[in-house]
């Protein structure tokens, strides 16, 4: 018999928490990956997750005036959009300077 990654507390609670999300209705896969991250919260020896693959280093596609965009806060025109705030009373009250000037 192999021997197992987890020691036997963290298999137990492992196994009992599995049981608990299976009877939730969780897919079997789903139920096994909540309970080893549930161990891994609680402090129990369980192996890692598993990380993605990465494919090299790319180039970022990201422009850096968008990430400078992005750091300020918004485009022209969201910043213009939030200034211009208030309802009919506010247009009503635009229209009525407007008038009043020529």
């Amino acid at each position: 018999m192999a021997e197992s990654a987890y020691s036997g507390s963290s298999r137990k609670m492992i196994s009992r928490h599995v049981r608990k999300h299976r009877k939730e209705g969780m897919p079997q896969d789903q139920a096994v990956a909540a309970a080893m991250s549930e161990a891994r919260r609680a402090g129990k020896k369980v192996p890692s997750r598993k990380s993605t693959k990465k494919k090299g280093a790319r180039k970022s596609s990201t422009k850096k005036a968008t990430r400078k965009q992005a750091k300020r806060g918004g485009t022209k025109a969201q910043k213009a959009k939030a200034g211009r705030k208030g309802g009919k009373a506010t247009a009503r009250k635009r229209a009525s300077k407007a008038k009043g000037k020529k």
